[in-house]
């Protein structure tokens, strides 16, 4: 099905499913398997059901005395209600402000007050952690399961009009979501997006990835995070695909779903592929639908990159991008361009030249670095936030001149590809002496019996800082801490290597995907 029905300069996100939905109504658009809450939960939408189901919530919305520009928040873990809401938002103007499933209260009426959120979709097993009397501006809270003196979804769509409302959209200016970021570089800050930043970027995507006629997408990351709604149901919805939702990452269902439904693409953060490794019976699936893997959230381990390769036989597609600015940088496929394992690739269709990367020096931004020096990664592109919701003076930090300072140590090759070496607020000053985490944890993963590795400094009274090393061992190894010593010395500079070795069961992350570094710091001084 060719995409040129698809206006990114007239048509939002919910005007793209509409145009399926009259080119292809009874395609598949939505199918959702639960693996966890809903776990015998199977469902399945056309194209043509999900744009009236969406129609539906739109008129609940304007029921409610809804208008355009009011902030609507989305509460709930990975589900079929997630989607007919968030496109439904859309379709009376409004402004969708997805929230983390995990939430706590305190997290949950912060994002909503700052965003003055008027009405919230959620799930029972969630409205504990909606207080209303925190919450000024919050006036209904509506539940997707049903339970006395809360509006019901189901019942609320059945009495709907499913008649579309006529509300004009300018793509390039309305709001469409205020998206925030994770929070590990402090207090959570709202992204607002227009519609056509996400249009733009999908765009590109696909100019890039060279997808085939007809692709089939598996999201199995939060759909209230960047690589849900968009790096992956966006996708689906761009190309007017089938976009099969999982509850939540599951390895075993994951590769399950892959058979099942003819998967050709997914993402899957980095610390997921480890899992994937770590199936016991993968060799009895047939997987081999999978052309491509998306990675991203944090930089891949070169060694647990081509243990992914060898063992699925797919084009392992590292990525780059944030909430601010998207999807900027992916490896070119192996049919396209060279791969350079370790390197998030090349700007999104490199030919138009939007996107531009500068890799500059960290203390004096004026200063660019030639290719091959590390500095800081600032990035220019279409689909970038012009600024952090309420937040002014971080925006004037973050947002200079036209660019994204993204806070990333990295450095561009001679060829345009970017390698990210590290966060600026994770390096670890030894001494004085530089110590980035990301050189150390490769080393660490190069042992065998290591299945994730993270590094974090640790405060010193005669050094300042020095490295401690968070381990997660692959099932059923055993390792000391004399061992892994032993194994890095010779590696690394003596100021590089850990002066403490912590081994636990799991490392903690963020829906994302990313190391929870502020809580493994806390862990290294107890």
């Amino acid at each position: 099905m060719k995409r040129e029905v698809i206006n990114i300069e007239t048509m939002g996100l919910h005007d793209i499913l509409s145009t399926w939905a009259k080119v292809k109504p009874e395609s598949y658009a939505l199918i959702y398997e639960g693996t966890f809450l809903f776990k015998d939960r199977i469902e399945k939408y056309t194209y043509r059901e999900l744009d009236l189901y969406t129609n539906k919530f739109a008129n609940v919305l304007l029921n409610y005395g809804v208008k355009k520009g009011d902030r609507i928040a989305i509460y709930l873990p990975n589900c079929p209600e997630f989607i007919i809401s968030y496109l439904g938002i859309f379709k009376v103007g409004g402004v969708v402000v997805p929230l983390s499933p995990i939430y706590t209260q305190r997290e949950v009426s912060y994002q909503l007050n700052d965003t003055q959120a008027r009405i919230i979709v959620t799930a029972s097993y969630l409205v504990n952690n909606i207080d209303k009397n925190l919450i000024p501006e919050l006036e209904h809270i509506i539940l997707i399961d049903e339970q006395d003196n809360y509006p019901f979804l189901k019942l609320l769509l059945e009495k709907s009009s499913d008649s579309r409302p006529e509300i004009s959209t300018n793509v390039k200016s309305d709001i469409a979501l205020i998206p925030y970021t994770s929070g590990t570089t402090g207090i959570p800050k709202g992204v607002p997006h227009t519609h056509y930043h996400y249009t733009w970027n999908l765009k590109q995507i696909f100019s890039h990835l060279e997808f085939d006629k007809e692709e089939i997408i598996c999201t199995v990351t939060p759909l209230f995070h960047v690589t849900g709604y968009h790096d992956t149901y966006g996708v689906a919805l761009f190309g007017g695909w089938p976009a099969v939702i999982l509850e939540r990452f599951d390895p075993q269902k994951l590769i399950q779903i892959i058979e099942k439904y003819k998967v050709t693409y997914t993402l899957i953060p980095t610390a997921g592929l480890i899992y994937m490794l770590n199936i016991p019976d993968r060799d009895k699936y047939d997987i081999k639908s999978i052309k491509g893997v998306l990675s991203g959230g944090s930089a891949v381990p070169v060694e647990v990159g081509n243990a992914f390769i060898k063992a699925f036989d797919v084009d392992l597609i590292e990525a780059y991008g944030a909430t601010e600015i998207l999807v900027t940088h992916i490896n070119p496929i192996s049919r396209k361009g060279k791969i350079k394992f370790g390197s998030v690739g090349i700007t999104v269709n490199n030919n138009t030249k939007d996107v531009v990367t500068k890799i500059v020096d960290e203390t004096d931004s004026s200063i660019e670095k030639p290719s091959g020096e590390v500095g800081e990664i600032i990035i220019k592109c279409p689909c970038s936030s012009k600024g952090y919701w309420n937040k002014s003076n971080d925006s004037d930090q973050s947002f200079r001149d036209g660019y994204w300072y993204s806070g990333d140590i990295g450095y561009l090759d001679n060829e345009g590809y970017l390698y990210i070496t590290d966060r600026k607020k994770d390096m670890i000053n030894v001494s004085g002496f530089k110590c980035w985490p990301r050189e150390v944890e490769e080393v660490i993963h190069e042992h065998p019996s290591v299945a994730a590795a993270v590094v974090v400094g640790k405060k010193d009274q005669l050094k300042g800082e020095v490295p401690v090393a968070f381990i997660e061992l692959k099932p059923g190894m055993e390792l000391d801490s004399d061992q892994i010593n032993d194994f890095v010395k010779d590696k690394l500079a003596k100021y590089k290597i850990p002066v403490q070795y912590i081994f636990i069961q799991n490392i903690p992350r963020n829906p994302a995907g990313k190391a929870n570094r502020e809580e493994l710091k806390k862990c290294s001084l107890e």
